[in-house]
């Protein structure tokens, strides 16, 4: 008989507003109903993800504890500085008490809490879902994941080469699901009417990194190609602390003359983005920073639009160039506004591109190769053999 194995997954986001608490929920509910697993989860807060954890049947325990946040919000980083070591020790006897045979970290941020792990004498995998972008956070990452975490799982052979771990028995690649197809399914959606304009979308909250202004830019290039023909809508809120950059994109659109040809929407809940990305005729995605996968992007290819991105960090591992959409080197809006126009006149190409954007996060990002590589992760010799 089959020993059950104890999982416990631990998340500093107990939110599901974003890609990584989404995509650790849908572990938690894979494994909490699959045979042979005990599913356990330590959350910050209660709320979406932990009524949902409880419902597919995992234990919830809710441990208060500060975010890690940086020195740039000094109220935020100083309230994590003097509560770390009490939290610390609240999340290692909550470990100690569940006792699992694996734990497993869901991102970057939660490498304060590796320590902990260390009283539960378990398996420890971690999820790394970003490029650390910095020199010296790669080395700090891996020397100070090095004596607690057993495995790290990176998203991207991008995030992978950004990690800082030189050992390959200590990584492995699993790319993350992609988007739910019950929930982005382009079939539920009615086609986008013909009205004689393109519309092209950008999903990204209002920061600088998020590369709004040089969307802009590609944008004033595309109305001076073709004027009349290309309309833009964004989907992304301002950001606390940053009303200073949502304010300069403003005026760069005033300026540019184009305030006729931008739609803000502001935030809308992840449920109602597969709507408004049917009524789009193509994607962008113009990120500053390097991306660890593209997680907007494979929602838009699985709605079969075509993309124009930035080959940035682990977009370039999304999209064929040229087959299911177009890679254009970071900050080269030239380019953009040029691929923009080829897809906006090009009516069968967008439906080509659409097509074979969908079929590849079919093929390649499925939950059930995902589910597959990580449940190999806790099979491996270490973990509850």
């Amino acid at each position: 008989m089959k020993t059950v194995t104890s999982l416990l997954y631990f998340s500093s986001v107990g939110t599901l507003d974003t890609g990584m608490p989404i995509c650790t929920l849908r572990l938690v509910e894979h494994f909490a109903r699959r045979p042979g697993y005990r599913v356990s989860v330590i959350l910050p807060e209660e709320g979406a993800f932990a009524a949902r954890a409880r419902s597919a049947g995992a234990t919830v325990v809710i441990v208060p504890f500060p975010r890690l946040r940086s020195p740039a919000h000094p109220s935020a980083f100083l309230r994590f500085k003097f509560r770390y070591i009490p939290s610390l020790i609240r999340i290692a006897q909550a470990i100690r008490r569940i006792a699992p045979d694996i734990i497993h970290f869901s991102d970057f941020i939660d490498f304060p809490w590796f320590p902990a792990a260390a009283f539960g004498r378990a398996r420890v995998v971690a999820h790394l879902r970003l490029n650390i972008e910095s020199s010296a956070a790669r080395r700090f990452y891996a020397c100070w994941s090095r004596p607690w975490v057993d495995r790290t799982v990176c998203i991207s052979r991008s995030v992978l080469s950004h990690s800082g771990i030189t050992a390959p028995s200590r990584t492995t690649v699993i790319y993350d699901p992609g988007p739910d197809p019950a929930l982005f399914n382009p079939d539920a959606f009615p086609a986008p009417p013909d009205t004689g304009t393109v519309t092209v979308l950008a999903i990204a909250k209002f920061l600088r990194i998020k590369g709004h202004d040089l969307l802009v830019d590609a944008a004033h290039k595309v109305e001076q190609a073709s004027p009349g023909r290309v309309r833009f809508v964004v989907i992304g809120d301002r950001y606390p602390g940053h009303d200073g950059f949502y304010r300069s994109v403003i005026r760069r659109i005033d300026n540019a003359g184009l305030s006729d040809r931008f739609t803000i929407l502001g935030q809308l809940p992840h449920a109602g983005i597969p709507a408004q990305i049917a009524r789009a005729d193509l994607f962008a995605h113009l990120p500053r920073y390097q991306e660890g996968l593209g997680g907007v992007v494979l929602e838009a290819m699985a709605m079969g639009k075509p993309v124009v991105a930035f080959d940035s960090g682990g977009v370039g591992e999304c999209i064929t160039d040229g087959e299911s959409g177009f890679l254009v080197p970071q900050y080269d809006t030239d380019m953009v506004a040029r691929r923009i126009v080829q897809l906006a006149a090009d009516a069968a190409l967008r439906r080509r591109m659409g097509e074979k954007a969908r079929d590849e996060v079919r093929v390649r990002f499925s939950m059930g190769k995902h589910f597959e590589g990580v449940g190999a992760e806790y099979e491996r010799p270490g973990g509850n053999e």
